[in-house]
């Protein structure tokens, strides 16, 4: 493999494709504009078309049948979060520990309170019965510290 400047690369990369003079094809057999559209819609009509006849309702009919079979099922019954077993995890949250981005701490949700942990329990109930998940719950803060003296001494 060859070892090349990454500078100039980008730079003709960008001298290539970044420039103001490429311009989006138009023209598909002598065929520009409106007529274009035509041009395109008869050469990718048939991308999306099964082989065999019939074959989108053998399929409807199959996954019909599967999905009610499905809905008939206890296993699809939401999980539910007992507040006795959210009550024993809460207590075994670990204290001192730097808060998130919404500034809550773990003494805040273990001192809370019965009416606090009811709460929390029918927010995660609700959250897994409708399936979403907060775009918050998503994020994090990592706090990098260093454990190693970073003092230089001179000699």
């Amino acid at each position: 493999m060859r070892s090349k400047d990454n500078d100039s690369f980008w730079k003709s990369w960008r001298t290539r494709f970044c420039s103001n003079n490429v311009k989006p094809t138009t023209l598909r057999n002598g065929k520009t504009g409106y007529d274009i559209q035509h041009e395109f819609t008869e050469c990718y009509k048939n991308v999306f078309k099964p082989n065999t006849v019939g074959s989108d309702e053998k399929f409807q009919t199959e996954l019909d049948s599967l999905m009610s079979m499905y809905m008939q099922s206890t296993c699809h019954a939401a999980h539910r979060i007992d507040i006795v077993d959210l009550s024993t995890l809460i207590i075994r949250l670990k204290r001192h520990k730097a808060a998130g981005l919404d500034g809550i701490v773990s003494e805040h949700i273990i001192n809370g309170g019965d009416q606090l942990y009811v709460h929390v329990c029918m927010l995660f109930n609700a959250l897994l019965a409708h399936s979403f998940v907060p775009s918050d719950f998503c994020t994090g803060i990592l706090y990098l510290y260093s454990k190693v003296n970073t003092v230089m001494r001179h000699a």
